[in-house]
């Protein structure tokens, strides 16, 4: 039993490694769908010079978003008052009546 904790470690730090880069990347699409977004209206509406590959860019942005958000659960610390995102960790549920 003391081995397979032993072997269990570093696969641990992998996917605490993925759930943190996956946390990253969620939060750095979701802050580029928020700017290219701004940055289509600001053209649009105030200079009057649409740029096309921002709807483009904006929608990959919220497609990858959702990808990359998919088993990424966020909530608020009310202590320190910051947004906190942690992967919810993938477990295997036995069937019912399965022995």
């Amino acid at each position: 039993m003391d081995n397979r904790a032993g072997v269990m470690q570093p696969i641990k730090l992998v996917f605490d490694a993925i759930g943190k880069l996956q946390s990253l990347l969620t939060n750095v699409f979701f802050v580029l769908t928020i700017v290219v977004v701004a940055f289509r209206l600001i053209n649009r509406f105030w200079f009057k010079l649409p740029v096309v590959w921002t709807a483009d860019l904006a929608v990959l942005c919220l497609i990858w978003l959702g990808f990359l958000s998919a088993n990424v659960r966020c909530a608020v610390t009310t202590s320190r008052r910051r947004l906190r995102c942690k992967t919810l960790q993938m477990t295997r549920a036995a069937a019912p009546g399965a022995s």
